[in-house]
């Protein structure tokens, strides 16, 4: 069953404002030893700033949550395709683990990545060029992005 996301707003607030009702009841107690310290009003002030209160947000939020069906997915069309740059130096020894990590995301759109070597004095260019004879084909073969 599909509610309607102001009939769930008004549904959820009344279910938090009865939750609220029924914690005003069970506080009164509270409220009243509370008051044998400090002036009523101070202790209404305080037993509802730190217990009533944030008990009806909670609740206004659980009840949200609950009675709505919310689809935050994005469609495939509608997501961009991306860039990503990469500056290393002397990254012989990580540069194919970082571009793997990167490779094997399940990001749906394009990925295009830039690897720029900043002069590095180790095997990084020799790596990077292995690299790119490796995943020159990528994503056709890979098993995220199914043909």
């Amino acid at each position: 069953m599909i509610i309607r996301h102001t009939s769930i707003f008004y549904v959820a607030l009344f279910c938090a404002a009865l939750w609220l009702v029924v914690c005003i009841w069970l506080s009164l107690a509270w409220i009243d030893d509370l008051s044998r310290f400090m002036p009523l009003p101070m202790a209404v002030l305080c037993v509802f700033g730190v217990a009533l209160f944030p008990g009806f947000l909670n609740m206004f939020l659980l009840f949200t949550l609950w009675l709505g069906r919310w689809d935050i997915s994005i469609p495939k069309a509608k997501l961009p395709n991306i860039s990503i740059l990469i500056a290393c130096y002397n990254e012989e020894n990580s540069i194919e683990r970082t571009i793997c990590n990167i490779l094997a995301t399940c990001y749906p759109s394009h990925i295009e990545l830039l690897v720029i070597d900043d002069g590095s004095n180790d095997d990084t260019y020799l790596t990077l060029k292995s690299l790119q004879e490796e995943f020159r084909d990528y994503p056709p073969h890979s098993p995220y992005f199914p043909t």
